[in-house]
């Protein structure tokens, strides 16, 4: 085992052995840029505030992303290098022996300005008061079909994380249905700066993903800490409608309250395995 790896799930072995429940997973976030050939290879990438990842993630990288291989972007019939900011997302999981396992989850790529949508209004969803009062704590991933006024025309939930484990299924499924329900209905009243410039600009509507957190300040569920390792309880991903297209960013790789446009064709894409 690369000393990394092992680095890495001794770190995230003592965060999850902390959490109580055996469905509790971990995340990581690692922001960065990646330099990439016409012919889809890595060949260069550096991590923001590498300095601040947990014990092992960069060495996990280090023996990683040079592997890593993208669908080439053409531009004007011609196959060009790139260099992108990219958001990556490390998820952590039990395995049967009740062991751990790092993934890598996926590579997201923030929208480059100015074709990013922006936050005409944004409301925080009311918490509900049950929850509230038992320290319930979740994350509502939602995806968006916004018009071109910036009006949501509709919203549909993806998933809902918990970020405690302690309470039966039956009870956990209560609780993502209610965080679900107040993130859904508030969406419905955010509004959006209409897309001046991009690919969707001329369209009828554009989609969007935003995670939506419902956290109690002080408490060690709040803590989002950059580069860190975050347990949470993963909910069941939820029936999307005809609407929604394909998104290759993991939500690992969202950031929370941030809005992540869905693009039509993806400019970069990870290459099956063993192609490239």
């Amino acid at each position: 085992m690369r000393w990394g790896l092992f680095t890495a799930l001794l770190w995230v072995s003592a965060i999850a052995n902390a959490s109580k429940g055996p469905e509790v997973e971990a995340s990581l976030l690692v922001r960065g840029t990646l330099e990439i050939e016409p012919d889809g290879s890595v060949s260069g990438y550096a991590i923001q505030e590498e300095d601040e990842l947990a014990p092992g993630v960069a060495e996990l990288l280090a023996d990683i992303v040079p592997s890593w291989r993208f669908e080439p972007v053409v531009e004007n019939g011609r196959p060009v290098p790139v260099r992108t900011q990219a958001h990556i997302g490390l998820r952590a999981t039990r395995n049967e022996d009740g062991g751990l396992a790092i993934h890598l989850e996926g590579v997201g790529f923030p929208s480059p300005e100015p074709a990013t949508p922006g936050w005409e209004r944004k409301l925080s969803p009311p918490y509900p008061e049950e929850l509230l009062r038992n320290y319930v704590q979740g994350t509502v991933y939602l995806l968006l079909k916004v018009g071109r006024d910036g009006i949501p025309q509709e919203v549909a939930v993806e998933r809902v994380d918990l970020l405690t484990g302690d309470s039966s299924e039956a009870i956990m499924t209560r609780h993502r249905k209610r965080f679900a329900a107040r993130a859904r209905d508030t969406a419905m009243h955010w509004r959006f700066s209409p897309l001046s410039s991009g690919a969707e600009a001329d369209s009828d509507f554009w989609l969007a993903r935003i995670p939506v957190e419902f956290s109690i300040p002080g408490t060690r569920a709040a803590v989002h800490v950059y580069g860190q390792w975050r347990p949470y309880v993963p909910g069941p991903a939820l029936p999307l409608p005809d609407w929604a297209r394909p998104d290759a960013t993991p939500p690992e790789a969202l950031i929370a309250g941030a809005i992540h446009q869905v693009e039509r064709e993806p400019r970069l894409r990870m290459a099956p395995v063993g192609e490239g």
